[in-house]
């Protein structure tokens, strides 16, 4: 912790493991909670960090989602969300291949996702585009299949075979520039 500010951080998760690994080793202020479900405290946050969960808010949970993230922040808050999404309607290969391991979800493409945190009352203060999940879904690849014996061990053939197609569409999807890796920053007005 380099802020010295451990007892004002908190963060929610929707993994036991991550709630237990962080109880066992880092001992911030994390809870079992669906941020997207559960009910959060109003005007409470600073600032309020998204990173890879993003892409699975659902099309119809995404304006729900962005007012509620307005309402729990106080004004002048800021959300740095960083995820993937697509840039235009539509399902492509990869999409359906991602049903395999998120099922429902189908991350509302870049347009939506700014107009809707537009509409929920934020200012877009920043917005990049990163061009490094491809090498990342490279090198999980690539260990995946260096270690196969060690995977199927681990977790059984048929979940190795799909992560062996996962992460190759996935690439694909990237490299065909139908999606991006996003990061936004938000501020909700002073008032």
């Amino acid at each position: 912790n380099r802020t010295g500010q451990r007892e004002n951080i908190y963060g929610y998760t929707i993994s036991q493991e991550q709630v237990r690994y962080n109880e066992e080793h880092r001992g911030f202020n994390v809870e079992f909670k669906n941020f997207i479900t559960d009910d959060v405290p109003e005007n409470f946050f600073d600032k309020i960090y998204s990173i890879g969960c993003w892409e699975h808010v659902r099309r119809w949970d995404l304006k729900s989602t962005y007012e509620k993230m307005d309402r729990a922040l106080k004004p002048g808050g800021r959300v740095v969300t960083h995820f993937f999404c697509g840039l235009e309607l539509g399902v492509p290969v990869a999409g359906l291949v991602g049903q395999i391991f998120f099922p429902g979800t189908g991350t509302p493409p870049y347009p939506v996702q700014l107009r809707t945190a537009k509409d929920a009352g934020f200012h877009v203060v920043q917005q990049t585009i990163h061009d490094t999940y491809k090498e990342t879904l490279r090198h999980w690849f690539e260990r995946l299949v260096a270690n196969r014996q060690q995977a199927i061990d681990l977790v059984g053939v048929p979940t190795y075979n799909k992560y062996v197609l996962f992460f190759p569409c996935s690439w694909k999807y990237f490299d065909d520039v139908q999606a991006i890796l996003l990061r936004i920053v938000l501020e909700k007005p002073k008032q």
